[in-house]
């Protein structure tokens, strides 16, 4: 599992791109989505794809401000070729890296889970309040996974 310095690291170098379209790999082989933070509403979503392996984590993390009662939420279960471990975060808040957990600062909320089948997966993840029903989502990531099976290992 990827240590809390090494979450920092890894955030904080996506995070001060703004956004980062292409997913990264943790040190201990995670698929990592991040989409920073943005001022206002957007529109149309962002889509990002990104291909991993069974046994393999994914773990998407996603920019917001604190105090404005817009959070992150997955749309819908998790795909059936994905699994919430009780070890994986599920919409777990932390302040941005570089914050200091300041009110009304950047916040980082992560989605994670586990392939466990060969497929694709489809999550989309929405930033709203969860009190106004029917109204449009402030903003909207789509996220496309191919699974593939496990590789090999060299040598067998």
């Amino acid at each position: 599992m990827l240590s809390r310095t090494g979450i920092a690291a890894l955030a904080a170098g996506c995070l001060a791109l703004a956004a980062c379209d292409a997913p990264q790999r943790a040190s201990d082989g995670a698929l990592v989505f991040q989409v920073a933070n943005q001022s206002g509403e957007v529109r149309e979503p962002t889509v990002l794809k990104g291909e991993m392996e069974v046994g393999q984590r994914l773990e998407v993390r996603l920019g917001a401000n604190a105090g404005t009662g817009f959070a992150w939420q997955m749309a819908g279960p998790a795909p059936a070729v994905m699994s919430l471990q009780s070890t994986d975060p599920a919409g777990v808040v932390a302040p941005a890296p570089g914050e200091g957990g300041r009110a009304g600062g950047g916040t980082v909320t992560t989605f994670a889970m586990t392939a466990v089948a060969q497929g694709d997966a489809q999550l989309r993840f929405v930033l709203a309040r969860p009190w106004e029903k029917g109204v449009v989502p402030a903003r909207v990531v789509d996220l496309a996974v191919t699974v593939k099976p496990r590789a090999a290992a060299v040598g067998r």
